[in-house]
């Protein structure tokens, strides 16, 4: 930046730097003893700003510099329509990830749901002197299909109880939990992700998403050829859904102001591929691949106007 005068009179520098404006010179005014003095920002343009002060100085009321105001104030009003613009484009990730502020029913719905189903199973154990081989109530009554040695071999593989009305088997199979480590681990990401989801996109949506998440991750699942059958559990396949939603939506429309940390996806596309490739056993692929496909789906819907 260098400095191209000083004027005596605050309008005149005004003047001045409309006309400047429109001959693609941006100034800055700082008042002086001696007046208002004006700084060139782009020391490339001096020269020419020279030459322009020097007429300026010699004639300020002539009708050219006059008639710059009208067409300055159109130049500082597209740039501020660009600015604004620009702003609404840009996402700033440093603050799209703070911690979430606001009502989120669905999210701790859905926490409250997996807690109380845990500890009915938990109960159940204690009862029953922890003994596995009893299948408990609360999992039978859950699952996608009633299994174990009592179910006739002819109902097996044939969803007999959803035929049957009961139709909630499609979604709460994502809300059992046996195993403490699952449910704090499941619950954590859940937490997260549902709470920046639904203080931005709604209850309404995220409980649409859950319920979508879980009936295709469930089936997805439950017809698995590689480990087909009712005997799976967990909200894995619904966070899933969830993350590759985030992933999916923050990518084809940047207008949503949704995000998902790099690190996260990377995370969970690695522990979905080595639970695809037989690294990491005794995982529910199917559910997580299923859910992860329908959220990615979902990701692709349009935000209802």
């Amino acid at each position: 930046m260098r400095r191209l005068g000083t004027l005596e009179d605050s309008a005149l520098a005004r003047r001045l730097g409309d006309y400047l404006l429109t001959q693609g010179v941006k100034v800055r005014f700082d008042e002086a003893q001696d007046g208002c003095a004006v700084w060139v920002i782009d020391e490339d343009r001096v020269p020419a700003a020279r030459e322009i002060f020097a007429r300026f100085s010699q004639d300020p009321n002539d009708p050219m510099f006059v008639a710059a105001a009208a067409e300055a104030r159109k130049l500082v009003d597209q740039e501020l329509r660009q600015t604004r613009e620009r702003q609404a484009r840009t996402i700033d990730l440093r603050r799209q990830w703070e911690p979430v502020s606001g009502a989120t029913p669905v999210t701790w719905l859905v926490i409250a749901s997996c807690a109380l189903l845990f500890v009915g199973v938990l109960l159940e154990r204690r009862d029953r002197g922890r003994d596995r081989a009893v299948l408990s109530s609360v999992v039978q009554a859950c699952s996608i299909e009633e299994y174990g040695p009592n179910v006739p071999a002819e109902d097996r593989g044939r969803l007999v109880q959803i035929r049957r009305g009961e139709v909630w088997r499609l979604v709460t199979p994502a809300l059992i939990h046996v195993d403490l480590w699952h449910i704090v681990f499941n619950l954590f990401m859940w937490q997260g992700l549902a709470a920046y989801f639904e203080v931005r996109r709604g209850s309404l949506r995220l409980a649409v998403l859950v319920v979508l998440c879980a009936v295709v991750s469930n089936l997805t699942q439950f017809y698995w050829p590689w480990a087909p059958g009712p005997r799976f559990l967990g909200l894995s396949g619904v966070v899933y859904g969830l993350i590759l939603y985030l992933a999916v939506k923050s990518s084809t429309d940047r207008r949503s102001g949704l995000m998902i940390p790099g690190n996260l996806l990377v995370f969970s596309l690695v522990w979905l591929v080595l639970g695809l490739t037989g690294v990491i056993p005794h995982v529910a692929n199917g559910a997580h691949l299923g859910g992860a496909i329908a959220g990615g789906l979902l990701g692709y819907t349009p935000k209802p106007r």
